[in-house]
C-alpha cells in the first residue's frame, strides 16, 4: 500500500468542497438534468418537510446549481429518474442505485419495521386492496373517522401501513403532490423505469456494503471512518478496518491533513 498523501488544510478544504459540487459557482444556467447530475454527485439529497423559505432539498439544490426551476424535482421523481427511500434519512436517489436499496428492503429491516405489517394485516391488506383498485393514492386518502392516539408521530393507522410497505419495498412512491407523497405498487412502477430488473440481480451485502462505503468518500471528498458510516447510515463497527482494507486493495487512497 503506498504512503499516505498530505495535503494542507487549504487544499482538504477545496477538495471537500470540490467533490460536494461547491467550490466553483455554475459556468451556465441550470437545466432540469443538471438537478438530477447533482444528485448523483451527492449519493442522495435529504428530504425535509420542515417549510420556512423553502424545504431543505430545494435549499441543497440552490447551493449548487443557482437558480432553477424547484419542479424539475419533482418531474424527475415522476419520470423515474429519481425514486425515493431510506439512505442517510428520506432521500431522493438515483433510481440507477435501487439494486443497492433493494436489498436493504429484503435482508435488512429490524425491529418495529420487520414486525408491523405482520401484526397488523387487516390494515396492511385494506391499503393494498384500494391501490390495486384505484391507483395511486396519498395518505390523505385514507379517512379515518377517529384517529387512534398515540403511535408513530400520532398517524392513523394507514399512514402507518403505507410507510411500512414502501419501507419493505412493496410500495413506491410515484409522484408528489404538494409535496405529499403518491404511493402506488413497485410492480407498476419499477418495470418502467428499470424494465430489466429482478430480484436475483440484487448485490450481496457484501457488494452493497462495498458500494456505499466507496460512495461515501468520493461524495465526500476524503472522509473519516465516522464520517463514511454515517453518509449513508452504514453500521460504525468495524468500519476502520474495511477502510484499511478497501486501501489496501488500492481502491481508496490514505490521506493526512497537515
Amino acid at each position: 500500500m503506498p504512503a499516505p498523501i498530505t495535503l494542507t488544510l487549504r487544499q482538504a478544504r477545496a477538495l471537500m468542497l470540490a467533490a460536494q459540487g461547491l467550490l466553483t459557482p455554475p459556468a451556465a444556467p441550470a437545466v432540469k438534468a443538471d438537478v438530477l447530475s447533482a444528485i448523483r454527485r451527492m449519493g442522495a439529497l435529504q428530504i425535509d418537510t420542515i417549510n420556512v423559505v423553502a424545504r431543505s432539498p430545494y435549499f441543497v439544490l440552490f447551493s449548487r446549481l443557482g437558480h432553477y426551476n424547484p419542479r424539475w424535482l419533482e418531474e424527475l421523481l415522476a419520470e423515474g429518474r429519481l425514486f425515493e427511500y431510506w439512505s442517510h434519512a428520506a432521500c431522493f436517489l438515483p433510481i440507477e442505485d435501487y439494486p443497492l436499496y433493494r436489498h436493504i428492503m429484503q435482508h435488512d429491516l429490524k425491529g418495529w419495521f420487520a414486525t408491523w405489517i405482520h401484526t397488523h394485516p387487516e390494515v396492511v391488506s385494506l391499503v393494498l386492496e384500494r391501490i390495486t383498485a384505484e391507483g395511486p393514492l396519498r395518505s390523505a386518502d385514507f379517512k379515518t373517522e377517529k384517529p387512534q392516539p398515540g403511535g408513530w408521530w400520532n398517524w392513523k393507522q394507514e399512514k402507518i401501513a403505507l410507510e411500512q410497505l414502501f419501507t419493505s419495498g412493496q410500495l413506491m412512491v410515484d409522484r408528489r403532490v404538494n409535496f405529499q407523497r403518491v404511493y402506488n405498487l413497485r410492480e407498476r412502477i419499477l418495470p418502467k423505469q428499470l424494465p430489466a430488473w429482478e430480484d436475483s440481480l440484487t448485490p450481496s451485502h457484501e457488494q452493497t456494503n462495498t458500494t456505499l462505503i466507496l460512495r461515501s468518500v468520493q461524495a465526500l471528498g476524503f472522509a473519516r471512518a465516522a464520517w463514511v458510516a454515517d453518509y449513508f447510515r452504514l453500521p460504525k463497527r468495524g468500519m476502520a478496518e474495511q477502510l484499511a482494507g478497501l486501501a489496501q486493495a488500492g481502491l481508496l487512497t490514505e490521506l493526512q491533513v497537515a
